[in-house]
């Protein structure tokens, strides 16, 4: 049995970890009930530094508050507080990357999933190699991909937000590079060409 001071500790971390990732979550929730377009998602997700902090402003909140009750209600028994902040420290971390790392990559592409564009009839005779600056998660390489698989012209791209870069295969009697580059997509993450291929 979870003793009570485990169980206050992992809901902080738990809290916690849920307020930190929310950066990537809470704009994949949005555009899946359809409150909001991609392109307000991702400018959501360019503010992950803040949602971190308040994360972690949270966790310290939660940690001294709730210390502080415990040691109210237990008197003099002895509380390890290493044990204590330890827990609700990892479990922080883990809800963090679980939401952020592992299920935002899977879940993103479901939801930024276009049904209705169809692309057809376009023959992607150009590829674009981009640099792209100021992704920090799976979820900002999703909104760029279906932000530039919905221009008109593009056909494919491909975006790796580890390495800031992305592969665009677009139709050059529709679309030059430099309208790639100033299109939604790359209003809030802007991106240079660094290779073109013919």
């Amino acid at each position: 049995m979870i003793s009570k001071e485990k169980g206050f500790a992992i809901i902080a971390g738990i809290k916690s970890g849920l307020i930190s990732s929310s950066c990537c979550i809470i704009p994949i929730i949005l555009v899946a009930f359809g409150f909001v377009s991609v392109s307000t998602a991702i400018a959501i997700s360019q503010y992950k530094i803040y949602f971190l902090g308040a994360g972690i402003a949270a966790l310290v909140v939660s940690l001294f508050f709730f210390y502080g009750k415990i040691k109210k209600q237990c008197g003099a028994c002895s509380l390890n507080k290493k044990s204590f902040i330890g827990t609700a420290v990892a479990l922080h971390v883990i809800a963090y990357i679980m939401l952020l790392y592992i299920l935002s990559p899977f879940v993103a592409p479901a939801v930024y999933a276009r049904s209705d564009v169809s692309k057809t009839g376009i023959n992607p005779s150009e590829t674009l190699f981009v640099k792209i600056k100021g992704m920090s998660c799976p979820g900002c390489a999703e909104g760029i991909k279906y932000q530039l698989e919905d221009t008109y012209g593009v056909f494919n791209a491909e975006i790796d937000y580890m390495e800031g870069r992305g592969v665009i295969r677009y139709d050059p009697s529709k679309i030059t590079p430099e309208e790639i580059l100033k299109s939604k997509a790359f209003e809030t993450y802007p991106a240079d060409i660094i290779e073109r291929e013919d």
